[in-house]
């Protein structure tokens, strides 16, 4: 990919927005959740790290022409996040594709969530997935998410605040979330 772009000076080689910064102060990196240009309308965020004495940023997760990395929250017990990951599609369109908990300053994956691994709670429903990140909790291993849960024959998902515990892959619903609250 080329050189391009107001953050090419600081490693980040597209033409890119910055979405966010974060500080990881276990890792002591900065972690920049870049917006890049794919093409005409199509933008897939991805993100980048350093050190604060460092000047350049280093692309943190895979490079990739589909996924994104949507949400982004950092553990407050120790030197990893949680991100919440999308599959783009050119032309519009996303599918829910993982949540991940990378190890940071590595980027290894410790562990992730897949499509099919929570287990719907209802009957008629199908498997949940997570549509955003709410929180980590303080003990770093549970977050609160908004879940969308799919009905069987409805076209309109159903959103709730549920508390996400991703590695033994249980959640449990705290409410529906409607109108105003999604």
């Amino acid at each position: 990919m080329e050189q391009n772009g107001p953050w090419a000076a600081q490693g980040i080689n597209c033409k890119a927005g910055i979405v966010s910064l974060l500080f990881d102060p276990y890792s002591e990196l900065i972690v920049a959740h870049v917006n890049k240009l794919i093409a005409e309308n199509f933008a897939l965020k991805s993100l980048y790290a350093r050190r604060p004495a460092e000047e350049r940023y280093k692309l943190l997760t895979p490079a990739s022409e589909t996924l994104s990395y949507e949400n982004v929250v950092l553990s407050p017990t120790g030197s990893a996040m949680f991100v919440s990951i999308f599959e783009s599609f050119v032309g519009g369109g996303q599918d829910w594709h993982s949540l991940q908990k990378i190890e940071l300053p590595s980027g290894k994956i410790i562990s992730e969530l897949k499509w099919g691994d929570l287990e719907p709670r209802v009957r008629n429903f199908y498997s949940p997935w997570i549509a955003s990140i709410v929180r980590v909790d303080n003990d770093g291993e549970t977050l609160y998410v908004r879940l969308a849960i799919p009905r069987e024959n409805e076209t309109k998902l159903r959103y709730y605040l549920a508390k996400l515990r991703p590695e033994k892959r249980q959640y449990e619903v705290i409410t529906e979330l409607s109108g105003g609250c999604l």
